[in-house]
């Protein structure tokens, strides 16, 4: 038998003699081996096609040479991954060497190795980017350009992982009743073990109602369902529990480790006292108001009083 070569260059031949058959000036033929294309995984897995050249009698520019033509037949048919292509001629010394537009043309589909094989069956090998060398060179440039892009965007990943680790780092080194409305945010989108979408989305409605630290810690179920306008009952629960361990955590902070008790977790008579210093705060804050107000001290603020205020 023939060698898969020796196949394409008599297939070459023939489409070659096809071509002198019709009449053509410069007779030459083309056989190209396509590979089954990846959306194609239930066809024939190489495939041979052959083309002739096709002359115009009115206008030279309309002519298509059988590489071009042999190239377009294998494409149109879903064939794009060229393992060989042979242009053989019937009659002249010269090898079939394509023109300018067609090496052009070839090594858009790629660097493969390119037969050129004349009357006395001598070949030449060369290959599409050998024949059409910017081809190279603009691929070349091409891969390069995409590595600096992909170096960039690491570099960037890498650089905003850095400025989340920062602030997650200086969100847990700040007192959590400290936090601003964004730490808040960022905190929901980081503790919770909610889906990002889910937990981005929660994270806005803390935003927008102004959620800061001190009022994170005073949550509870009414508040996320009311407010926070949260009508999953689950994320709630999972949103509560994130607050308790804050609370545990800020709270150990603040009174010390000791202020723990065995069972890890701090008993009601600490939690009493140490919701006790904003609880304070407020009243004292209310009395000093209500005492302003109450110009004749009889501990009562009558509409009138409250009008002059």
């Amino acid at each position: 038998g023939m060698t898969v070569l020796e196949e394409l260059v008599d297939a070459a031949f023939k489409a070659s003699d096809r071509a002198v058959a019709a009449g053509a000036r410069v007779a030459h033929g083309a056989a190209l081996l396509a590979s089954a294309s990846t959306h194609d995984p239930f066809g024939t897995p190489r495939q041979v096609f052959t083309a002739s050249c096709v002359e115009s009698s009115s206008d030279p520019n309309l002519s298509v040479c059988a590489e071009r033509a042999c190239l377009l037949k294998a494409v149109s048919e879903g064939r794009v991954e060229v393992e060989a292509l042979v242009i053989a001629s019937s009659h002249g010394d010269a090898f079939p060497v394509p023109d300018g537009p067609s090496r052009q043309f070839l090594s858009e589909y790629g660097d493969y190795p390119l037969f050129l094989v004349n009357k006395h069956l001598r070949c030449k090998r060369t290959s599409t980017y050998a024949l059409y060398p910017l081809r190279a060179a603009q691929r070349a440039a091409h891969r390069e350009r995409l590595t600096l892009v992909g170096d960039r965007e690491s570099a960037d990943a890498r650089r905003d992982e850095d400025v989340v680790s920062a602030a997650r780092a200086l969100r847990a080194a700040a007192d959590p009743r400290s936090w601003s409305v964004a730490q808040v945010c960022a905190w929901v989108q980081d503790a919770t073990d909610l889906p990002q979408v889910t937990s981005e989305e929660y994270a806005d409605r803390c935003g927008l109602c102004k959620v800061n630290g001190a009022m994170l810690l005073q949550l509870e179920d009414d508040d996320l369902l009311l407010t926070l306008k949260i009508r999953h009952a689950l994320h709630r629960r999972k949103l509560l529990l994130a607050v308790e361990r804050l609370r545990q955590d800020e709270f150990e902070a603040r009174m010390g480790p000791g202020a723990v008790g065995g069972g890890g977790e701090p008993n009601d008579l600490d939690e009493f006292i140490a919701a006790l210093d904003d609880r304070i705060r407020l009243v004292s804050r209310l009395k000093v108001a209500f005492d302003r107000v109450d110009g004749d001290r009889d501990g009562v603020v009558s509409f009138f009083e409250c009008k002059a205020a």
